[in-house]
């Protein structure tokens, strides 16, 4: 959504650089700040209703992705 708003011309946006490699080589994005580096880690978040009834696969899904991004 923060992309779409960025090639709509209407925001800017702190971007992963995989996720809009593209439109920055193609000139539809620019870089305004390619000097500045984000200063603090800002997480991958599992987001789900409730711990409590979390069913079995998902709760697998979770650690599977906790192992593999670990580092």
């Amino acid at each position: 959504m923060m992309k779409a708003a960025c090639l709509a011309g209407v925001g800017v946006a702190v971007l992963p650089g995989f996720s809009c490699a593209d439109e920055l080589a193609s000139g539809a994005l620019a870089s305004c700040l390619p000097d500045y580096k984000l200063t603090s880690d800002r997480g991958i978040y599992a987001v789900y209703p409730h711990r409590r009834f979390l069913p079995a696969k998902v709760r697998s899904f979770i650690d599977l992705l906790e192992e593999h991004l670990k580092g």
